[in-house]
């Protein structure tokens, strides 16, 4: 399935080799890290605060500083209407935290209307499952952290990680899913009522999901 690579302007890009068919998008600031890899963007878009200057062209959808959402979540916005389901947030962690904050808001918005996003920082990725499963392979190593968003998140399993949960319930006021590990083996998140958000240190490329 084709991707929506959408690129942030947080200090750290993680990198990537868009394919054929896919879309890559720079979120403002985000076309500086595109410049320095000798991508050119598909889409650049925002008010342009954080690029300082506003880039001209064809490609270039410009939006007021007063808006109703994120560059990224424009960004998003406008690549779900072009048809796209998988997307890869870039250079959308650290720097500013209610940027952050804003993106991981913007992972529960793709998962609750049927796509996947996975947000990817300096060796750490987020995503957000609205029912439906992850997998990481035998191969992942390190941290694994769970958190119930929106509200409880209910039928909570985790398989292959060194706490299992089968059917489970999360609380978004505890924060019992926090430092969990990879063991080795093959793991999976699913949850089957409510929205969780799924945190490992790892990258985007070891995740596949199922519905």
């Amino acid at each position: 399935m084709a991707v929506c690579y959408i690129v942030g302007a947080a200090a750290y890009c993680a990198p990537f080799a868009p394919s054929a068919g896919d879309l890559v998008i720079a979120a403002d600031g985000g076309l500086s890290h595109l410049h320095a890899r000798g991508i050119t963007p598909d889409r650049i878009v925002g008010d342009f605060d954080s690029l300082g200057t506003t880039p001209q062209g064809e490609n270039v959808l410009t939006y007021p500083v007063e808006k109703d959402d994120t560059d990224t979540g424009l960004a998003v916005r406008l690549a779900w209407e072009a048809g796209y389901r998988e997307f890869r947030l870039l250079a959308g962690t650290g720097g500013r935290s209610d940027h952050t904050l804003a993106n991981l808001q913007t992972l529960l918005w793709v998962a609750r209307h049927g796509g996947h996003a996975v947000l990817c920082g300096e060796g750490e990725c987020f995503t957000a499952l609205q029912g439906g499963t992850v997998r990481f392979p035998a191969t992942a190593e390190g941290t694994l952290s769970l958190f119930a968003q929106g509200g409880d998140a209910h039928g909570v399993t985790v398989t292959g990680a060194y706490y299992p949960l089968l059917n489970g319930t999360l609380s978004a006021e505890h924060a019992l899913g926090v430092s969990n590990h990879f063991t080795g083996v093959p793991c999976t998140v699913s949850v089957a009522e409510g929205a969780l958000l799924v945190y490992w240190t790892g990258t985007a490329d070891e995740v596949t999901f199922d519905e």
